[in-house]
Formats: structure tokens, sequence, C-alpha cells
């Protein structure tokens, strides 16, 4: 029978490793617990007392988590084959067997080389035959995640006994799972995006767009966006085309429901005492999902032209990001509208008959001083792409909010470009009254050395147009 020395006088030599080299942060209360539970996990598994075997294992990891001191004065990566052992003997062993392998690859280089002497693919092989237990496949997808991460060289071996296989088998059986399964499907997406980076998308392109598919039904939108991005930017234009119908339909039209969600990251930044319905960690999810949406988007109209912006909500939402979202996706949203100005000739119009957004644009010094860096860019943006045709949607108003936001902004590139700007409309015939009131802040102006020439014929033109309307008679 195991006598427990929790209690006794005599520590274990485990307890006394510990203790010769415990920080200050452990006491030695708690360096008793956390040997007598290991050595009690040892005398459960080997008796089949396989719930006290989970028990005292939890205790470990929570101990883990607490007090990672823990792991420095002692080499627990020794205790990798136990684990690894517990796998093999009981299913209800395996989640928490696997969440403490997972703890311990995090923080052990030597678990990797201990992993390469040991049958692991094996093991996986038999839970991907006889595995039908959520909690074991969120636990062994983190523990594969860390695996992956550690030593890539891994993934053939996983690619070798059908794990790709059994992932698409996993997300195509979670619409018949009740309970919840949002960790799981994380696990799963971090496993893939490592899958990504060091596979060739040739050789996994079936997998991967029948994960995005998976994932955008489950409104993961982050690793969703992320796996077609480099799978599209690594087939090219060729992969472009094959999936144009998906990106449109599946891709662009969740562009309605992640604009829903924008709304409310904005309402709960802006009043954190009604956040109840979104957490803090959704709300960082949701940025990251609306972050590579936009790099997603971009990479479509820059590198392949993408024009079908009249079939799918795009321009509007992509419209209000800049306008009422933080600087990085503010600037996101810019560069995707300047690419469908590019490349769409007609869009410009569309946008300009958008009394909501003119409106917008005329107030803009009404924002949060974070978001007019975008709008001032959008503006020019329409500057640079409007024809003669179109200088009468032009409000003078405009003028003295962007030469305020100039004055308070000091920027240099933003100047530069004012001017350029400026030089361009008055060279294509838009009236210099306009700029009467601003000649002295244009002439005094610091612009960057290529702008100097657009100043000087502005201030050519303003010469000539003075004289004629203010000069002698």
């Amino acid at each position: 029978m195991y006598k427990d020395e929790t209690d006794s006088d005599q520590s274990s030599p485990l307890t006394k490793a510990i203790l010769d080299n415990k920080g200050s942060n452990v006491t030695e209360d708690e360096i008793k617990e956390f040997t007598s539970n290991l050595e009690l996990a040892h005398v459960y598994l080997e008796n089949g007392k396989y719930p006290e075997y989970i028990s005292c294992t939890n205790i470990i990891r929570n101990m883990i988590m607490e007090k990672s001191v823990l792991l420095t004065q002692v080499d627990l990566y020794k205790e990798v084959p136990f684990y690894l052992e517990s796998l093999t003997k009981c299913i209800e062993t395996r989640p928490v067997s696997l969440l403490i392998l997972s703890s311990l690859i995090c923080r052990y280089e030597e678990v990797v080389e201990i992993l390469k002497n040991t049958n692991i693919f094996e093991i996986f092989s038999d839970i991907f035959a006889d595995n039908n237990n959520t909690n074991v496949t969120s636990s062994l997808f983190e523990f594969i995640y860390y695996i992956f991460k550690r030593d890539s060289s891994a993934i053939e071996e996983f690619i070798k006994i059908d794990g790709l296989g059994y992932i698409i088998h996993v997300l195509h059986s979670l619409s018949f799972i009740d309970e919840d399964t949002s960790e799981m499907i994380d696990n799963i997406g971090y496993t893939i995006i490592i899958l990504v980076d060091n596979v060739p998308v040739t050789e996994i392109e079936d997998f991967l767009m029948e994960c995005t598919h998976s994932f955008i039904c489950f409104h993961k939108y982050q690793v969703a966006f992320y796996v077609l991005y480099y799978t599209i930017i690594n087939l090219g234009e060729e992969g472009f085309q094959k999936y144009k119908d998906f990106l449109i339909e599946d891709v662009f039209g969740s562009i309605d429901w992640i604009m829903n969600k924008i709304g409310i990251v904005i309402e709960n930044e802006e009043n954190p005492e009604n956040s109840q319905d979104i957490s803090p960690d959704d709300i960082i999810e949701l940025k990251r999902a609306i972050q590579n949406g936009l790099i997603l988007t971009e990479a479509c109209i820059s590198n392949y032209k993408f024009k079908d912006y009249s079939n799918v909500f795009i321009l509007d939402n992509y419209i209000q990001i800049i306008l009422n979202f933080d600087k990085t996706f503010s600037k996101l949203g810019m560069r995707i509208l300047r690419a469908f100005i590019q490349y769409n000739p007609g869009i410009l119009e569309d946008i300009l008959e958008r009394s909501t957004l003119i409106n917008e644009l005329l107030t803009f010094d009404e924002k949060p001083y974070i978001l007019q860096e975008g709008i001032i860019s959008l503006i020019f943006t329409i500057f640079d792409y409007m024809d003669a045709s179109q200088y009468e949607k032009i409000s003078s108003s405009i003028w003295e909010k962007i030469f305020d936001y100039i004055d308070d902004c000091d920027s240099i590139d933003t100047n530069s470009r004012l001017i350029r700007i400026i030089s361009d409309l008055v060279s294509n015939g838009y009236s210099i009254v306009n700029f009467l009131p601003y000649e002295e802040i244009i002439s005094q102006m610091e612009i960057k050395e290529d702008a100097e020439p657009c100043r000087d014929s502005f201030l050519a033109m303003y010469k000539t147009d003075y004289d004629y309307y203010f000069g002698d008679p």
C-alpha cells in the first residue's frame, strides 16, 4: 500500500530537489503538495485508479500554471514518457495528460527530443481512430500546435498519419455537437496557421479551402481570412480566378456580419460600462479578423484588379471603416478604397453620389483626432482621381477645415501631398479663388523638395489670377 508522505516530516527526493532551489514565491507547503501529487499520479495510473489520477494531474497542471517557477527548479520534462503512457491507458485520462504535456513542451526544449524517440504519432493515430470526446480533441490540438511550433519537421509525420483528414473530420462533426466548441476550433485554427506557414500551399490546397469554408461557417474569420490570404497569394492569378466566386459570395459577403461586430466593438470601447455582451478577448479576436479581412481584400484588389464591388457590401462598409474605426484599420481601408478607385474608373462617381459620405467628409473635424488622418487621406485620394467635370462636387467650405488640420498636424508628407493636389486641381480648371485666403499659408508651408515645383506653379498661377481680379484696371 502506498504511504502518502505529504504529512510526514520525511521529504521525498523530488521535494528536496525543489526545496534546495526554491524561489521566493514558492512556499514549502506548495512544494510538498506539488511533489506529493506527482508521486500519487504514478501510483494511481499504475493501479488503474483513473479518476484519482485525473484529480492529481489537474492539481499539478494548475500549480504549474500558477507557479511556473516550479518548472525551473526540477527537470519535470523527465515526466513526459509517463504522461505519454497515460494517453494509452484510458480515454478519460487523455484531456488532462495532453494539457500537462502542452505545459511541458511550452517550457522545455528537451521535450521535443524525447518525443522524437517515442511512438508519439502512433499514439496520435490511435486517438484519431477512437476519439469522440470534445475535451480530448481540444487538448490534442493544443499539444500538436506546440509540437509544430517547437519542431516543424513533425508536420511531415502528422500528414503521414492522415492528420489533415482528421482535422477535416473534426470540423465536419462540429455541427452535431451541442456543447461549446469555441476553444477546440481556436486550437485547430492555430494548428492550421502553423501548417500554412510551413507546407507549400499547392500540396494542401484542397485541405486549406475545406478548412476555410468551415471556419467561415463558424464565424472564425481571423483564421479563415489568414488561410485564404496565403492560399490566394501563393496560387497567384490562377488561384484567384479559381476561387473568385467563393470570394464574392462567402468571403466578401461575410463583411456585413463583420461590420455589425465592428459597431459592437466601437460601442463597447466608447462605453465600457455597456460591454457585458462582449468580452475583451472577443474584441481582440474581432479586430484581428477585421484586419485579416482588410489585408485579404486589398490583396485581391491590388494584385488581381478585383472589380466586382457592385455585387457585395465592400464599398460602403470599407468607407465606414475609414470614417469610424481606429488608425490601423482606417489606413487599411484607405488603401483598399484607393485601389478600388484606381482599378474601377466608375467607382468614384458612386462615391461622390453618396450624400452620407460627403456629409461625413465635410464634418471630419468633429471626429476624434486619431480618425482624422484617415479621412483626410480619403479626401486627398478622391481629389487625386477626380476629373474636371466632377470639381463642382467639391465644397469650398472643406478647404478651411483641411488647412486647420494641416496647421495642427504639422506633417511634411501631408503638406507636400496637399500642395501637389492643389496644383493639379488649379491646373485642370478648379477655381483658384477658393485658395485666396490660404496663399500665405501655402507660401510658408514646409514641404518636400520634390513638391517645390508644384508650389511654384501654383503661386505663379495665383499671381496671374490675383492681378487679373484685383490688380489695377
